[in-house]
């Protein structure tokens, strides 16, 4: 007598709402394969539906027919059971196999919406001449009534630049700062530098700009605001960068909430035994990307994001700034100097900023790793 045939569901799959269109029968939704995007109507009755999802959820595992209806305490008869179940075989929805171990056991990997995320990222951009309609500001508008806007030094106060190799081999994420105020024309620095608009692209009416950090189509969805605490020349709150002016718009002064802020997006995931001096919280108005790159927006918004970083990292190392990228995300936003900007707007990381105390981490190199002087030894830069 052979073994019952055990049922598995396909781990890559979600739901969504099907339209008219895909599914002219009426069902409510789709079941689709995260990897593949293959969109799968139940092939079956329209009263199966439901049945067939309470089935599903109950098929992280191998099982046998009767093992589900036996654990299930309201299943439906084991003949009616079978019947969904070879159905949803036939339509790909579960794997049919004759052996207990698990076809779908595979060691970590991405969960089904990053594997659908991910997907979309791989898509062909629409043509530029279909875009439509008129495409997102690239400058954030100033509020009615600014609280107080600082104008950086224009051009840029004398600040310290060293060869590019240097600065390569002297960035490292530093967490520890002291007591001392980041001088203000460094923080100008800084930020001209690394962010500020230096043109735009043809043709001007796609407001795509060129700044020193790359975007996605020169949409730049990304803002700069700076969480000053602890800044000379610079009252301590919330300031907007505005890379086209080269300015610092006052957004909100430094209160219990903005250290909460913080708190919860810098110190504590950056391990830091104290708020930095600076904290940048990066925002991205995702509408810019998506006019132009529809599904592949989220994946481009996280890559400017990462080129953005990097970007200031390297040059707050050049300026002997300590930095530390942090990768710790909230969602939704509650960020009070964003409150009312709705889901156009998504917080995508931030950044602690101060003067270093004392000298960076002995960096250890790989073992085996020589140079022209025989073996590596541990080194500190």
């Amino acid at each position: 007598m052979s073994d019952p045939l055990l049922y598995q569901r396909d781990p890559d799959l979600l739901m969504e709402w099907a339209s008219d269109e895909e599914d002219p029968a009426g069902h409510p939704v789709l079941l689709v394969d995260a990897r593949s995007g293959r969109r799968c109507p139940w092939p079956g009755p329209s009263g199966d539906l439901e049945l067939t999802l309470r089935v599903l959820s109950r098929l992280g595992a191998p099982t046998t027919a009767e093992e589900l209806h036996r654990r299930w305490p309201d299943a439906p008869q084991l003949v009616r059971l079978q019947e969904v179940l070879e159905a949803a075989a036939r339509a790909g929805l579960v794997t049919v196999s004759a052996a207990r171990d698990s076809p779908h056991d595979r060691p970590g990997g991405c969960s089904p919406h990053q594997s659908a995320a991910h997907r979309e990222a791989s898509m062909v951009p629409p043509d530029i001449d279909s875009l439509p309609g008129t495409p997102p500001p690239a400058r954030l508008p100033a509020p009615a009534t600014p609280e107080t806007v600082t104008r950086l030094p224009d051009p840029p106060a004398p600040a310290p630049t060293h060869p590019f190799e240097t600065v390569l081999a002297q960035r490292r994420s530093l967490r520890e700062f002291t007591s001392e105020p980041v001088p203000l024309h460094l923080l100008g620095t800084l930020l001209g530098r690394a962010a500020r608009v230096r043109g735009h692209l043809s043709p001007l009416e796609h407001q795509q700009t060129q700044r020193p950090s790359p975007s996605g189509g020169g949409r730049h969805s990304l803002e700069i605001y700076v969480l000053a605490r602890s800044v000379d020349g610079l009252e301590p709150g919330v300031h907007h960068y505005d890379p086209f002016g080269h300015t610092l718009e006052r957004r909100g002064e430094w209160d219990a909430h903005l250290e909460e802020l913080v708190d919860r997006l810098v110190t504590v995931p950056g391990r830091m035994d104290q708020a930095p001096p600076v904290s940048l919280y990066f925002a991205s108005h995702v509408t810019r990307t998506s006019w132009k790159y529809g599904g592949m927006t989220l994946s481009l918004v996280y890559r400017d994001t990462g080129c953005l970083m990097q970007t200031l990292c390297l040059t707050a190392a050049d300026l002997g700034l300590g930095a530390c990228p942090i990768g710790a995300l909230e969602a939704p936003v509650t960020a009070p100097f964003l409150a009312g900007s709705g889901s156009e707007v998504m917080h995508v990381g931030g950044m602690a900023l101060g003067a270093p105390a004392g000298p960076a981490p002995a960096v250890v190199p790989h073992p085996g790793a020589h140079d022209e002087g025989g073996p590596s030894s541990v080194t500190a830069v």
